[in-house]
């Protein structure tokens, strides 16, 4: 009997060698991350009831680790999540804000809020915070799953610079917009561009709800003469000040880099040369 040898046609054998090589390469492809951002995701989005979104996630390192012969994987990662509303969020006195995703939309009691080691914090809606973390992943039958995550750090991220909103970098373009909100008399407008408590020489501590109730303080009347400046002077490299007939408004940055005014005096404690306001406005009295 003559023995017959089958060969595969050009097209089966390229068939064959395709299907390997995507059968190889979907082994090799890398589903943990997948895996860590559908489980933040979802973490995320449940404990805050929709009032927090993940928006970016990235990975940022990993490395295998056995314990008592079982595989994991410890996978860093970098996430911003945003405040889809305003809330409150409490801290916690061992793991600070970020061990959970919870938050209240009111904020807390003296008694919800007992032995926290920050006091409950107000996010505005819009605000994104970028949080580092790591996840360790199981090596199952079925794949790699997510066991456990850990937040290790966090920062709010500042917004873009918005001048009429307040928020800006730029001193001449705080100006600017400081002169168009003084012009429209409108304390809430007047306000965005305050850092609370204000310092003023006779009344050391204006807090936000009293600003609105003291027109003498942002009223388009008084602070009339600011409008006609050019634009402030430079005290140091933390402060400017513009002068009117009367009194004198500084300006400082912010923890974020904007500029607000902080500091408002009426003509007899002007600060001569190298003073800061510190040197001249009463200081706030102890709580």
């Amino acid at each position: 009997m003559t023995a017959i040898l089958l060969r595969p046609s050009p097209t089966t054998l390229f068939g064959l060698l395709l299907g390997a090589a995507i059968s190889n390469a979907c082994s090799l492809a890398d589903h943990r991350p997948a895996k860590v951002r559908d489980y933040l995701t979802a973490r995320v989005t449940s404990e805050s009831g929709g009032a927090l979104a993940l928006h970016a996630f990235t990975k940022t390192n990993g490395y295998q680790q056995e314990l008592m012969g079982m595989k994991m994987y410890v996978l860093e990662w970098q996430v911003e999540i945003e405040f889809q509303r305003e809330a409150w969020k409490a801290g916690n006195a061992l793991v600070g804000y970020w061990d959970n995703f919870g938050l209240t939309l009111e904020k807390p009691g003296f008694w919800q809020s007992f032995g926290m080691a920050s006091a409950p914090k107000l996010f505005e809606k819009g605000t994104r915070v970028r949080l580092g973390g790591q996840s360790t992943l199981l090596k199952t039958d079925q794949g790699w799953r997510v066991e456990s995550s850990d937040v290790q750090s966090s920062q709010i991220i500042p917004p873009p610079d918005n001048p009429t909103e307040g928020r800006s970098t730029d001193i001449q373009a705080f100006w600017n917009a400081f002169r168009q909100a003084v012009a429209t008399k409108n304390p809430e407008a007047v306000a965005k561009f305050v850092r609370f408590p204000l310092r003023i020489q006779e009344t050391p501590m204006v807090q936000e709800s009293e600003f609105r109730s003291q027109p003498a303080l942002w009223d388009g009347t008084v602070l009339q003469p600011l409008l006609d400046a050019v634009s402030p002077t430079k005290v140091d490299e933390r402060w400017y000040k513009a002068s009117g007939s009367q009194f004198s408004v500084y300006f400082q940055k912010d923890q974020d880099g904007y500029w607000k005014w902080t500091h408002y005096d009426h003509g007899s404690l002007l600060m001569d040369e190298g003073e800061t306001p510190k040197d001249v406005v009463k200081p706030i009295p102890p709580q």
